[in-house]
């Protein structure tokens, strides 16, 4: 029975110690895999407003907290819900989630499961910070990911066709318009 006092205590308990411990494992750089940050940070529904507190009463509000594991080809890096992203789920080519990291340093959810990844969303949206790609960001990374294939010493037109697909896909599983690309640079013409 959750609502007895001791019971309280002991889940307040344990949001503390979760909290502290997911700072503790990123702070030091401890090896442990980021899916467990994900399960000690990410509680579901009926505990959100705990883990939430727990993490405030340590000073280190969630909203700001970098406890959330994203792509990256460096290694361990972690991002605070400011500037976290979910990649839909969908596999893509040339607009993958490592290559923005290194090319636009984006910070996109990385290696959870779908059930992390939706404890992680509720999360998110209960301090004000949802997950979801934006319009301007999509645009951002689509025009980054272009330029990197202009740099590219001979991308070909396999690549360029995987990036258009890859766009496609994106601005479909998003709900987003293409129409959002007016005016960035991401044909190859351009």
């Amino acid at each position: 029975k959750p609502d007895l006092p001791l019971n309280q205590l002991l889940i307040q308990g344990a949001a503390d110690t979760a909290a502290k411990a997911c700072f503790a494992i990123v702070d030091e750089g401890l090896v442990v895999p980021p899916s467990a940050v994900v399960d000690m940070a990410a509680w579901s529904d009926a505990r959100i407003a705990t883990i939430v507190a727990a993490f405030q009463s340590i000073g280190r509000p969630l909203s700001d907290a970098s406890v959330w594991p994203t792509a990256s080809s460096d290694g361990p890096r972690w991002a605070s819900f400011r500037t976290l992203y979910a990649w839909p789920d969908i596999r893509t080519q040339q607009l993958s989630p490592r290559l923005l990291s290194s090319i636009a340093e984006a910070d996109i959810l990385y290696d959870v499961s779908q059930g992390q990844l939706a404890r992680v969303r509720a999360l998110a949206a209960a301090v004000g910070l949802p997950l979801d790609l934006t319009a301007a960001r999509l645009g951002e990374w689509a025009e980054a990911t272009a330029e990197h294939l202009v740099k590219k010493s001979k991308p070909g037109a396999t690549a360029w066709r995987d990036f258009y697909e890859d766009v496609l896909a994106l601005f479909a599983a998003s709900s987003i318009s293409l129409k959002e690309l007016v005016g960035r640079k991401v044909l190859l013409s351009d």
